[in-house]
């Protein structure tokens, strides 16, 4: 047998496993180890340490082990501390603090609502507004601008079983019977869900249900086109 052959087939890779087996996969002599265990830091070809998870030899493995105290994780791209010990929020590389998810710069705000019985909501704002109203989603007035460009509104909604907030919020002006409908609607609207023609970004009550439900001038567009040609 060719000796320079032999000599390739003579050296294993050194990495062993959990039952103390050496890798059986043979290696060229210019390499530390099979390309299977070899360190993930660009540029390095030692093999790696045998623990569940990890990429590294040992020196890289101590430079990515996670910071926090004598945490064994590695850590995480962007962070000197693993995922359990980061920040969750969006891509903040901090610490988070203890018992918690969130470093000390993106400590979640509770919501300001407070229902009619005195207590305060336990949510967590997701957005805080930019003039320091802070509302969850649930307690956040639901007026939105009916223009893509608008933008929405922060403020706190009206009360309990309301949608909006007292600058947004106007009553149906549907009558049946001569009652006007109780339910709440923005106030750039003239009626509520269930009283509003059902043409796309139409914000007029119906005026009948026939053949859906339209306003004046939708059902006024839509006589007419019936009849557009002969």
């Amino acid at each position: 047998m060719n000796v320079n052959l032999l000599t390739f087939m003579e050296q294993k890779c050194p990495f062993i496993n959990v039952l103390g087996h050496r890798c059986p996969i043979a290696i060229l002599s210019y390499y530390k180890c099979c390309q299977r265990h070899q360190c993930h830091k660009p540029g390095c070809m030692d093999v790696i340490v045998n623990i569940k998870n990890n990429k590294y030899c040992q020196q890289h493995l101590t430079e990515n082990r996670c910071h926090y105290g004598m945490c064994e994780n590695l850590s995480v791209n962007g962070s000197i501390y693993c995922q359990a010990h980061t920040c969750y929020y969006g891509s903040c590389s901090n610490i988070n603090t203890t018992g918690n998810q969130y470093c000390v710069i993106h400590q979640p705000i509770r919501c300001d609502y407070i229902d009619k019985d005195g207590h305060r909501c336990k949510w967590v704002v997701d957005h805080p507004s930019i003039d320091e109203h802070n509302f969850c989603q649930r307690h956040m007035c639901q007026y939105c601008d009916r223009d893509p460009s608008g933008s929405s509104c922060f403020n706190p909604i009206n009360n309990d079983t309301s949608r909006y907030c007292s600058e947004h919020s106007s009553r149906c002006s549907f009558v049946v019977n001569e009652q006007q409908c109780q339910c709440e609607c923005q106030n750039d609207e003239e009626s509520c869900d269930d009283h509003r023609c059902e043409e796309y970004r139409c914000a007029r009550k119906y005026v009948t249900t026939i053949p859906k439900k339209f306003c004046q001038y939708h059902l006024d567009i839509h006589n007419f086109l019936l009849h557009e040609f002969e």
